[in-house]
């Protein structure tokens, strides 16, 4: 009896973890066919007044959020996602494991994507002397501020961009993990550009204000308002 009853758990954790893992990861098609799911899924009104995260939470999984929420255009989720990424001072981008997103190379290469703009965003405000984990403010708590680093775009990366320098270690700047320097560049079907709506409609090719970082990635969209504060 003890046996069957050991089964029948895992067999439904087995179950759970496969319908979690898909909805977790959904394309960017099913998103933009039905937005209105992932403010259900996440409990709008909660996860714009603050991210909690699950109790058992991983920065892939915060990141995978980060995709649905940018996606959909739900900037204010966005932000609010960030910002508890930021706090979680043990979770460094460049150990964000490769989630080997084979099956979906457009959700692959935007995820990717995502991860050097959160190095970007995250050592502007290391620069202004915050660390991982602190209190995002107005005010800087050290005197003074650097120059950040320029940042190198989607498939012009270095082959040392996974590694920190030495000077970043003791500046504590991120640095995105090898395998986003090497997820390729996307195209539609027929070799053209991979466009994601904005609230100006579907982009073309020609318009202002687009994303350079997904430009150099394959993808047209409105740049997105991804900052801590």
């Amino acid at each position: 009896m003890t046996r069957d009853i050991g089964t029948i758990v895992r067999k439904a954790i087995r179950r759970f973890s496969t319908k979690a893992s898909s909805s977790s990861r959904p394309s960017v098609k099913d998103l933009l066919d039905k937005p209105e799911q992932v403010m259900t899924q996440f409990q709008g009104e909660r996860v714009l007044k603050c991210r909690t995260g699950p109790p058992t939470d991983t920065s892939l999984a915060s990141l995978y959020r980060l995709y649905q929420f940018f996606v959909v255009g739900w900037t204010t989720a966005a932000r609010a996602e960030m910002r508890y990424f930021w706090q979680q001072a043990t979770w460094s981008l460049v150990d964000i494991p490769d989630p080997k997103d084979d099956v979906d190379q457009i959700r692959y290469t935007i995820v990717a994507v995502l991860v050097r703009m959160l190095c970007k965003e995250f050592n502007v405000w290391v620069d202004r002397g915050f660390s991982r984990g602190s209190p995002i403010t107005s005010s800087s708590p050290s005197a003074g501020t650097s120059e950040v680093p320029p940042s190198t775009t989607l498939g012009n990366a270095g082959p040392d961009m996974g590694v920190a320098s030495e000077s970043e270690e003791r500046k504590g700047h991120e640095v995105p993990p090898a395998w986003v320097t090497v997820v390729p560049r996307v195209t539609e079907k027929g070799g053209g550009w991979v466009r994601i709506p904005g609230v100006r409609g579907i982009p073309d090719e020609h318009d202002q204000g687009l994303s350079e970082e997904f430009w150099s990635a394959g993808i047209l969209v409105e740049e997105p308002y991804l900052r801590l504060q």
